[in-house]
């Protein structure tokens, strides 16, 4: 019998992102989204501020989703929480190869124009980060990449004139935990030689939240980190961050000078928190997961100290 799951992959997030650069010969931002807008309208314009530097998105409108937000309830919460479901629902409806988004990125003002870099993301894109389906046939894929360089230059080449500085292009298809592959292993390296005179059971939660996130289970994989990162933090003295840190200082554990250490130590106890708390609407992404395990590792560090 042939073995159909070969055909599927789980892909990296990057390898479905279609980018590419262009020149675009107007100077206006208004009229080049005008003319997009025009070419997509069945897109939402959404402008959006990244640091300094604009950026403008296109996404995918969802009639469904437009009617409910029209809806009035005097829940605020419970009606964002039916909002969030039916988009989600909408959107695994939808074939997972159409594109989602269509973002603008300037890069470079000429005295002629503009370089932008563009970038395609399909529906499936959405669907991992979500954390609501991680695997597609492999044909599926391809055929994101197909459409999504499709509309690419239908927008910046038939409708903007645009020169094209990069052709549309995505990462190679790999598997997301081979893209990390090295990083796990030093880190279940590190957690080895870390608790050896630790209770074992820190090794058991971070080997589990590891074997997670290899599997594509990323909330599940930051949900155990963050208890192991909150159970560590228990155990040092102090009801504050800032008083387990004055404690660790005092003790000579970490120094006084190193602000970065200090400010490490409040972030991931901030970060773990977050993932904790009684939400159904946080998730996470495999940056998430993977920076927390790294937090927990560097935690485990100094708790060693002080235990030892």
């Amino acid at each position: 019998m042939v073995d159909k799951t070969k055909h599927f992959i789980s892909p990296d997030l990057n390898s479905l992102v279609v980018t590419s650069r262009y020149k675009i010969p107007i100077k206006n931002w208004d009229k080049i989204i005008k003319e997009i807008e025009k070419a997509l309208p069945r897109w939402i314009y959404l402008s959006k501020r990244k640091g300094v530097a604009d950026f403008f998105d296109f996404q995918l409108k969802l009639w469904e989703y437009q009617q409910l937000l029209k809806l009035k309830s005097k829940d605020p919460k419970k009606a964002f929480e039916k909002k969030i479901k039916l988009y989600n629902r909408i959107l695994i409806e939808k074939r997972r190869g159409v594109p989602f988004k269509f973002r603008v990125l300037p890069e470079q003002h000429l005295s002629d124009g503009i370089i932008v870099k563009v970038e395609c993301i399909p529906v499936m894109y959405y669907l991992i980060t979500k954390e609501i389906k991680r695997e597609f046939h492999e044909q599926s894929v391809q055929e994101a990449h197909i459409e999504c360089v499709s509309l690419v230059r239908r927008i910046m080449k038939g409708v903007l004139k645009s020169q094209e500085i990069t052709s549309p292009t995505v990462d190679p298809f790999i598997k997301r935990t081979e893209i990390n592959a090295d990083k796990l292993g030093k880190l279940r390296s590190e957690i080895a030689s870390v608790v050896t005179k630790l209770d074992v059971n820190y090794e058991k939660n971070l080997s589990e939240a590891i074997n997670e996130y290899e599997k594509g289970h990323y909330l599940a994989s930051a949900l155990i980190t963050g208890r192991v990162i909150i159970y560590i933090l228990a155990q040092v003295e102090g009801k504050t961050d800032e008083e387990k840190i004055k404690f660790l200082q005092d003790n000579k554990i970490i120094k006084r000078d190193r602000k970065d250490v200090k400010e490490f130590i409040i972030k991931a106890s901030k970060k773990a928190r977050h993932f904790l708390a009684h939400d159904i609407n946080i998730f996470a992404d495999p940056s998430d997961a993977l920076g927390m395990l790294g937090d927990s590792v560097k935690l485990l560090g100094i708790f060693a100290k002080l235990k030892g």
